[in-house]
């Protein structure tokens, strides 16, 4: 039979471009009809191996033949699968030849695979290799045209750098010479203001306070001199890079401080003072004329503009520095010093504008003294009333020490010192005006003798002498006196009342300063308590910082001005105690000029030796007339004790020795610092037993409100060893003169020191009256006993002295006032927790007291016992003493006196 033809024709030979090098077949070629072509991939090369000066032309040239090899391959396996068919339908009578094309579509489809797999991956290196090869061709045009972008700009930057700095150095000639020339026009201008309404051979309208209209401008117009003088010096004639003026600035900032902020502070009150004399026709006049003169030179619209010009140039220099340090390059050397000046001239806007709130609040809270009851009554609210409410509670929590309490040691010690001197100025003034009522008296008293005498003596030989002294008198009375009183008026008491009135604004600051701190002091507290998230501690820390300012400038303002108030104040006290002591001077000399020709008269020089002693029989006979009326009940001798009571070198104090004497008062210059005297340590000595005294082993100053000033050395009775919280740190103490608290560190035990035996030699004097039991019969408290018989004579007192002992010291505690460090008299709601506290081991006598009356008179021997008037009534405090002997009762007479009397000089009053 014939060969089966294929179905296909023969498959045409593929169009490929011709290899650079012959590339042998990966496999042998297959047989007739249709030679296999070589493939692409010989010997691993590659078209990437290749230097083709077009990657374009390449490329378009693989992707066609990647696109021919598809086409063979798709006929391959389409006539594959053609033979493949008639195989399966030929079945066992396979063909030779139709197996030799199965082999050969295989052997071409698996050649031609090869082929396009190697095609496609030389495509993606080409195309690779062109798109890194086209990157950096973008690249390197991108870059060349940023160094080109980048030198242009330098050259514009360049040039513009050079254009800019031009105009700064033109635009800081024109800020300087600006400020240059505004600084001489103000100070011509202010030459002119002072030359002519207050400069030297200047006539003044008495009409007009100068004082406060112009103020310091003298002062402020030669510190404008010195800076313009600065400012040309330092600039003028001198090369740009070398020409300078923060410097000049930085030199006065302090000066300008001293000098703007009263000036700017008292342009309120000269606007005030321009509005009232806007009615005043003759001052309107000589303002007119003032301001005629001055228009000859300068533009002026009226005298308000010309005085408003220090303020508006104080705030002006941070401008013009500001504009000056914008204008100058950092390179300048008066960069530096621009931002020195510039910070220190804001600093000085600062100042001033604190300094006038500082100022207004003051002027403020001393201006609420002035108010009335109704005023004050009129301003309470619900807020006033919390407010008020809220530092009450403040106040407690710091002074039984549950708080802390912000403490400024300056303003203590400045305080003190203030209240120290108005105290002298009041202890001044009230002894002045004193004297003067003594004088008074004392003048009448001797215009009334020198009558009486003059009545006495109408006859006789030294009648003339009389009516010399009568006349001499009465000119002292109705001359000299007068005119020396109203000299004292004019010259010492109404500068003095003046001053008092001027401590009243003061007083009404601090107190509002003690406010402003409470407040403080609370809201910190409150903020401490608070967390940064909570929805309160925005509003709470701004409250704060309301409160800070607040309390800071008055504290601030109080701090600069009482050491000035102060220092005038002991000057005002000195001029007036000065003119006093020459204005007496004078008094007594007119006084002796009147009075000495009266003792050279020969009636006088020619008196006998008894005569010149007839003051002694006198008092002789006065005070033999005195014990006669004594003796009358009618007439009792409670006059005389009363009137030697009032001889007394000791000051009224609260605290009282058990005799009733008062003790010495806390020192006036410095309270609570001074020395403790023996009187005082004698004080303590009876008052506490030995082992409640104690010594104070160093200096403490007062930090606590109820604390109390301690001097090394002193001798002081332990009252209680813990504070209000019962802490253990703190005593309560008593030093003879007041009581508070002081560190327990600093005391020691008296015992310790000195013995026993020193205490007890203290007592020495008066440990000789030991008691004796009698069998007198005593009044007793019940009154019930019907027995009693009086005799007009005294019992035996050698019988009835009262045991020596140290009183307890709660048997008579006085009533006492607690200070704080700064003098302040703390509320009267903590005195009384504090007296209720310290007083809760006070024994109750107020049941057991009881009225009675002196049978006898009793004379008083020593410090512990009280002296007794017969007749007196007293009221019994203690019918026993310490040791239980009822023989001696402790009383308590209508004169405020207190100590222990025999039980058997009393006996009870009806009803």
């Amino acid at each position: 039979p014939e060969p089966v033809q294929p179905l296909r024709p023969e498959p045409v030979q593929p169009l490929r471009p011709e290899p650079v090098q012959p590339l042998r077949p990966t496999r042998p070629a297959p047989k007739p009809p249709v030679p296999v072509s070589p493939s692409y991939n010989n010997q691993g090369s590659s078209y990437t191996d290749i230097d083709v000066e077009d990657n374009e032309e390449i490329i378009a040239d693989i992707q066609r033949r990647i696109t021919e090899i598809e086409d063979d391959l798709q006929n391959c396996r389409k006539c594959k699968d053609d033979l493949e068919q008639q195989v399966s339908e030929a079945g066992d009578t396979l063909d030779p030849e139709t197996t030799d094309n199965l082999e050969f579509y295989n052997a071409n489809i698996s050649g031609l695979t090869t082929e396009l797999n190697n095609l496609k991956r030389n495509l993606s290196q080409l195309m690779q290799k062109s798109s890194a090869d086209e990157e950096a061709r973008h690249q390197e045009e991108q870059r060349r045209r940023l160094e080109e972008e980048i030198a242009r700009r330098k050259e514009e930057d360049k040039r513009r750098s050079e254009d800019m700095r031009e105009q700064m150095k033109q635009k800081r000639q024109q800020v300087l010479n600006e400020l240059v020339e505004t600084e001489r026009s103000f100070v011509r201008d202010m030459h002119l203001c002072i030359e002519t309404f207050i400069g030297p051979g200047v006539k003044q309208n008495p009409n007009i306070d100068t004082d406060t209209l112009f103020g310091n401008m003298v002062e402020l117009v030669e510190l404008a001199e010195k800076l313009l003088n600065s400012m040309e010096e330092y600039t003028k004639d001198k090369p740009f890079e070398k020409q300078l003026t923060g410097c000049c600035f930085s030199w006065l900032i302090e000066d300008m401080k001293s000098v703007y902020a009263p000036y700017c502070r008292n342009h309120d009150d000269v606007l005030a003072l321009l509005e009232k004399y806007e009615g005043n026709e003759a001052v309107q006049e000589y303002f007119r004329q003032g301001l005629d003169v001055i228009r000859e030179k300068i533009v002026v619209f009226d005298i308000g503009s010309l005085l408003i010009k220090p303020v508006q140039r104080v705030l002006k220099y941070p401008l013009l520095l500001n504009e000056l340090l914008k204008s100058t390059e950092d390179s300048h050397p008066d960069k530096e010093g621009l931002i020195k000046a510039m910070t220190g001239m804001t600093n000085v806007a600062q100042y001033i504008n604190e300094y006038k709130r500082r100022k207004d609040l003051v002027f403020k809270y001393r201006q609420e003294s002035d108010h009335s009851i109704g005023d004050k009554m009129a301003k309470i609210s619900f807020h006033s009333l919390k407010k008020k409410t809220a530092r009450i509670g403040m106040r407690l929590s710091t002074n039984l020490g549950i708080s802390n309490q912000t403490v400024d040691v300056q303003f203590n010690e400045e305080e003190l010192r203030f209240r120290n001197v108005e105290r002298c100025l009041r202890t001044v003034k009230s002894n002045i005006s004193l004297f003067m009522e003594h004088l008074q008296e004392v003048t009448w008293c001797q215009e009334a003798l020198a009558a009486d005498i003059a009545d006495f003596y109408t006859e006789g030989s030294g009648k003339d002498v009389i009516l010399q002294y009568q006349v001499a008198q009465q000119a002292f009375s109705d001359k000299h006196y007068k005119l020396f009183k109203a000299r004292v008026d004019d010259r010492v008491i109404l500068s003095l009342n003046r001053l008092i009135v001027m401590f009243n604004g003061p007083n009404q600051v601090v107190k509002k300063r003690y406010d402003k701190l409470l407040d403080f002091d609370r809201i910190t507290k409150q903020l401490e308590s608070l967390r940064a998230g909570d929805p309160l501690y925005k509003k709470t820390s701004d409250d704060l910082d309301i409160a800070h300012k607040m309390y800071e400038a008055l504290n601030a303002q109080l701090k600069d001005e009482l050491p000035q108030l102060c220092e005038m104040s002991l000057l005002v006290i000195e001029n007036c105690a000065k003119s006093f002591i020459s204005l007496r001077r004078e008094l007594l000399q007119k006084i002796v000029s009147d009075f000495q020709p009266l003792i050279q008269l020969p009636y006088i020089t020619t008196l006998t030796q008894d005569q010149a002693n007839m003051m002694d029989a006198f008092n002789i006979a006065h005070t033999r007339l005195l014990e006669n009326l004594a003796n009358i009940l009618l007439c009792p001798k409670s006059l005389r004790e009363e009137h030697d009571d009032k001889v007394t070198d000791w000051p009224v104090h609260d605290n009282k020795s058990p005799d009733g004497k008062a003790q010495p008062s806390e020192p006036t210059a410095q309270s609570g610092v001074s020395q403790q005297s023996e009187s005082q340590q004698m004080y303590i000595r009876q008052l506490y037993p030995p082992d409640k005294l104690y010594k104070v082993l160093q200096h403490y100053t007062a930090s606590h409100v109820m604390d109390m000033d301690a001097v090394a050395g002193d001798l002081v009775g332990l009252i209680k060893d813990k504070d209000p919280m019962g802490g253990k740190d703190r005593w309560f103490i008593d030093n003879g003169v007041k009581k508070g608290f002081v560190p327990s560190s600093i005391l020691v035990a008296l015992s310790q020191v000195q013995g026993d035996s020193n205490i007890g030699a203290q007592t020495k004097d008066v440990s000789a009256y030991e008691p004796q039991t009698t069998n007198s019969t005593a009044a007793k408290p019940n009154g019930t006993e019907n027995v009693q018989t009086y005799s007009s004579e005294k019992p035996p007192i050698e019988f009835l002295e009262p045991e020596v002992y140290v009183p307890h010291p709660e048997v008579n505690v006085p009533h006492r006032e607690t200070h704080t460090p700064q003098g302040m008299t703390t509320q009267l709601a903590t005195q009384d927790s504090m007296d209720a506290y310290f007083d809760d081991d006070v024994p109750d006598v107020s049941s057991n007291e009881d009225i009675y009356q002196a049978v006898y008179s009793f004379d008083a021997r020593n410090d512990l016992e009280c002296p007794l008037v017969e007749g007196e009534t007293v009221r019994v405090l203690a019918f026993t003493d310490q040791e239980g002997n009822d023989e001696w009762w402790l009383v308590l007479t209508s004169s405020n006196k207190q100590g222990y009397v025999p039980a058997n000089y009393l006996y009870k009053t009806a009803g």
